[in-house]
């Protein structure tokens, strides 16, 4: 039991390492949600070791049901963000060129 703990907590360790290095480089964006899920299969994994597969599924059945929802909302709301920013840049760009007149 105590290997498994040392473990999830080494992999704790490492895995806020590599999301605070993907938030320094902005490369986090869009993507909490599946950092969220991976972390807590990794958990799922150690927790299954200890307590048994089949309770580890039923428990994995349950975070699926109603992680899913916000796995998909997440990425539906990045996407739109995207959409939104891409708009704005590109009404950006044409009001410059609007403004100087070199271009309608």
């Amino acid at each position: 039991m105590l290997a498994v703990f040392l473990g999830l907590l080494l992999f704790g360790i490492i895995y806020n390492g590599f999301v605070t290095w993907l938030e320094e480089h902005g490369h986090d964006r869009g993507y909490t949600a599946i950092l969220v899920v991976g972390g807590t299969l990794v958990t799922l994994t150690g927790s299954g070791i200890l307590i048994g597969w089949r309770d580890i599924g039923t428990v994995l059945l349950c975070f699926a049901a109603s992680g899913a929802p916000m796995v998909a909302g997440s990425i539906w709301r990045h996407v739109q963000q995207r959409a939104r920013d891409e708009s704005t840049a590109r009404s950006v760009v044409q009001a410059l060129f609007d403004d100087n007149g070199d271009a309608t």
